[in-house]
């Protein structure tokens, strides 16, 4: 008896069934690629939170209440932090403060927190600024001055900084720094995730400025 061939119903209902399961495999391999496109995103704005806000409290450490300037009710926000010198301690004992400022400022049009020392570069500071017998502060209008020059030189620590908020317990203001003090840092990215908003990630640090040194 010969085999009979293939019925043409039968080539075009394999065709379909063969169509219909190649769809289900790109859909599912396009639904698990934007999901590990999200955590990917995710991990890299979570790494780059971690490794900013770490570098602003090793630097917060080396300093102390006396030493640091925050400006968080106006923009530009800033935390900006006058470390001990490299040097030791002077003759009479007393620490030697270093001459300049480490400052973490927030760019709300660029979305990015940046990282400069002041000075070198604009306005020029004064006498008071730099002496390093003592912790300075920067007055709010003072650190705003500062940031309205263009840096001698910027390292960017984050992007996509969709907000950053310093923020103290009741009672607490720039001025009068009642502890802890907190961070927030709200990041963003877009990608081809099949989301129409964009992969959030927000990281909150509490800490506690030194005590007088």
């Amino acid at each position: 008896m010969k085999p009979r061939g293939a019925t043409v119903l039968e080539l075009l209902i394999a065709m379909t069934i063969m169509l219909v399961v190649s769809a289900l495999l790109a859909l599912l391999l396009q639904s698990t690629s934007r999901a590990a496109l999200r955590t990917t995103m995710r991990t890299e704005m979570q790494q780059q939170a971690l490794v900013a806000v770490q570098r602003l409290l090793t630097d917060l450490r080396r300093s102390c209440c006396a030493g640091v300037s925050i400006r968080s009710g106006a923009s530009p926000l800033a935390i900006a932090i006058c470390p001990m010198g490299q040097e030791g301690v002077l003759n009479n004992g007393s620490l030697l403060w270093s001459d300049f400022y480490q400052i973490y400022s927030y760019d709300a049009g660029a979305r990015t927190l940046n990282y400069r020392e002041w000075p070198p570069g604009s306005p020029t500071a004064t006498a008071d600024e730099l002496d390093v017998t003592k912790p300075r502060r920067l007055s709010s209008g003072r650190l705003a001055e500062v940031l309205n020059h263009p840096p001698a030189r910027q390292l960017t620590l984050m992007t996509g900084v969709a907000a950053f908020e310093i923020t103290y317990p009741p009672g607490g203001s720039d001025l009068l720094l009642v502890q802890p003090v907190s961070v927030k840092v709200v990041l963003q990215r877009r990608g081809n995730t099949g989301h129409s908003q964009p992969e959030t990630f927000t990281y909150r640090r509490t800490f506690f400025l030194p005590e007088q040194r």
